[in-house]
């Protein structure tokens, strides 16, 4: 009796595994983790209500992770599924950016899901994704965190996705046509994606009126291109593998409802490889109309980063990194009401992050930076300015964002 059960056993396991290799189902995780000293924080103190210096900080922090499984069940049709949990153990006080902290009991939620189907097996020109994902619009916004060599993403990204999308992850029900012409052979080649998503406001104060996010990106690649196959995923380092330069335009536009201003945002982005070099970046122009009374207002946000890696002969390299990313907005009194009105950003929001990155192989990563915060609230008080230099979810009251030094780990498995 134990033999036939330990033979049902095998052949269940036997089983299991066949299925996975023939739905080419992949498992995946990462974590980065996070130490890192703040100075210069200000907020309201609750005790005296009274704005001033806190107590500059160690602040520990389970920053992200990332579950995935992604897999193809069928020729041309894939499909992912990511979980994620983030912010755990993250201190208010902290000068660096993001949400509130994570609680005792952290929270996982749906990060990615969506299917992609490549209609033809012969050509790369048409892939029909749909889910629930980032708009292709805005290289930071597209990259994964994992990916990037600054030591937090640019926060740019941040200030698109909410514009577009109405949260600061930045993801929506959606559906997106893209692809990318040019074989192996090609000098040149280009990948274009437009798509159409659910604004999340609308679905967190329901409207009457259906008013989408349509966006659109077209991109060429010069000499090597991002990717052998077309992807929504992008990435910065190559380690040497890439030469190449992509150049993109994008846009996108929403319009008006009862709880929510017409958007626009356009712009483009750029990634260079050249041997161990590396160089990125992106900048949109973002306007925000609400036609029921007039109010109009501008900004515009983006960043800048380059590195380079320097190989170790005993294996691993270091890649020394520099970022600046900004936010513009209105700064005189009459516009920064117009966008205070309708929950649109006003003000000057930048940083400056300068490190190394030590990596021991392309999936483990240990990093030291420092990183410069700045911001002007221009002709509004603190209080009145939204954007994130004065604004800290889960504090009562403005805020000033101090420097930080950090130390962080990545790991993907």
């Amino acid at each position: 009796m134990l033999l036939a059960c330990s033979l049902a056993a095998q052949s269940d396991t036997s089983y299991l595994a066949k299925k996975l290799a023939e739905y080419k189902i992949q498992f995946s995780a990462g974590v980065q983790l996070w130490a890192a000293y703040s100075n210069g924080f200000k907020a309201i103190d609750p005790e005296t209500g009274r704005f001033g210096d806190v107590d500059d900080r160690l602040d520990l922090q389970f920053r992200r992770s990332r579950f995935t499984i992604k897999g193809e069940p069928y020729s041309g049709l894939r499909f992912n599924v990511t979980a994620a949990v983030d912010f755990v153990g993250r201190d208010l006080f902290s000068s660096t950016e993001a949400g509130n902290n994570n609680g005792a009991s952290p929270r996982f939620r749906i990060w990615n899901a969506f299917v992609q189907w490549r209609l033809s097996s012969k050509s790369d020109a048409l892939h029909i994704t749909s889910g629930y994902m980032v708009p292709n619009i805005g290289r930071e916004s597209m990259t994964p965190a994992l990916a990037v060599p600054s030591f937090e993403k640019a926060w740019s990204q941040n200030y698109l996705r909410r514009h577009l999308v109405g949260t600061g992850p930045g993801r929506a029900v959606g559906f997106n046509l893209g692809g990318m012409t040019g074989g192996p052979k090609n000098y040149t080649h280009v990948s274009y994606d437009f798509g159409m998503f659910r604004y999340v406001g609308t679905l967190l104060e329901p409207s009457v009126e259906f008013k989408p996010l349509v966006t659109g990106r077209i991109a060429i690649h010069v000499a090597d291109p991002e990717w052998d196959n077309y992807s929504t995923s992008h990435k910065v380092n190559y380690f040497g593998r890439r030469n190449g330069w992509t150049f993109a335009i994008s846009a996108a536009q929403r319009g008006s409802t009862a709880n929510s201003y017409a958007a626009r945002a356009y712009g483009g982005d750029f990634l260079f490889n050249r041997n161990q070099f590396h160089f990125d970046g992106d900048m949109h122009y973002l306007r925000a109309e609400d036609p029921a009374t007039g109010d109009v207002a501008d900004g515009n946000t983006g960043y800048l980063r380059a590195g380079f890696n320097i190989d170790n002969r005993k294996g691993g390299s270091l890649n020394p990194t520099i970022m600046y990313w900004w936010l513009n907005g209105s700064t005189q009194q009459n516009e920064q009401e117009a966008a205070d009105r309708m929950g649109f950003f006003s003000g000057n929001d930048s940083a400056i992050d300068i490190g190394l990155n030590y990596h021991f192989n392309p999936q483990l990563t240990l990093s030291l930076h420092y990183t410069f915060r700045d911001g002007d609230p221009g002709d509004l008080e603190r209080e009145n300015v939204n954007n994130n230099y004065f604004r800290q979810v889960g504090l009562e009251g403005p805020v000033e964002r101090g420097d930080y030094a950090g130390l962080g780990l990545i790991a993907a498995f």
